[in-house]
């Protein structure tokens, strides 16, 4: 398995509702939960809010990686009825690590995140049809916690208003315009997930990518500088 195929994480979510057990992998920018069929992610069950929940991917800084953030109501700001819990503890907002358990509303509705490496595209693949995936962490994946040596301060979220909300859920990471921040020095900072995808090299390279070529002497030429 190439190097990068094993670096890679990957995420799922096991989601078990009224209707019975399934596994998602969690590749997109952000995702919609509720009972509402026009959500990203439908469950099932009519203690869950019309959307009840938003995941968010969040890019870990300096990496080529992401996690997630769950978030309690819809993108307009508008709280669940019921509630959102992890870990049997009630929240709004909450980063996801591998194991966690979240329920929506009355716990009718649960799913467990997991997020691991060290697992090809195919054996993840295969995996998210299995009615049983503790054969694939147990044999062949590794658990990793994303945001374990990342301090992500999500208390601020608590008292956003619908317009910051909405902004939180849409910019930068999920436009499809690359965005790239560099420092003074030349060094790659972040990549959305557009850039990262259009440049996978550009954060080795650095200043050597063609995009970036002669961005140093520019700055250094720069008034004031």
């Amino acid at each position: 398995m190439p190097g990068n195929e094993r670096e890679k994480i990957r995420h799922l979510l096991v989601l078990r509702d009224l209707q019975g057990q399934r596994t998602i992998p969690l590749k997109e920018a952000t995702y919609s939960l509720g009972r509402d069929v026009r959500n990203a992610i439908v469950l099932r069950s009519r203690s869950v809010s019309r959307q009840h929940a938003i995941l968010l991917r969040v890019t870990l800084p300096e990496t080529e990686q992401y996690g997630f953030r769950i978030i309690d109501g819809s993108f307009k700001g508008k709280r669940s009825t019921n509630g959102l819990f992890v870990n049997g503890m009630k929240c709004f907002s909450h980063d996801l690590k591998h194991g966690d358990v979240i329920e929506f509303g009355n716990n009718q509705v649960k799913a467990k995140y997991y997020a691991i490496s060290n697992l090809s595209e195919q054996a993840f693949s295969e995996s998210c049809v299995a009615e049983d995936i503790s054969g694939f962490l147990s044999e062949q994946a590794s658990p990793v916690n994303p945001f374990e040596t990342l301090i992500v301060p999500t208390n601020g979220v608590e008292g956003a208003s619908e317009v910051a909300l909405a902004r939180l859920a849409s910019f930068p990471e999920l436009i499809p315009n690359p965005i790239i921040e560099v420092d003074i020095g030349g060094t790659v900072t972040y990549l959305n997930p557009a850039a990262a995808l259009k440049f996978p090299d550009i954060r080795k390279l650095g200043v050597q990518h063609t995009i970036l070529a002669g961005l140093t002497s520019a700055v250094q030429n720069c008034p004031g500088n």
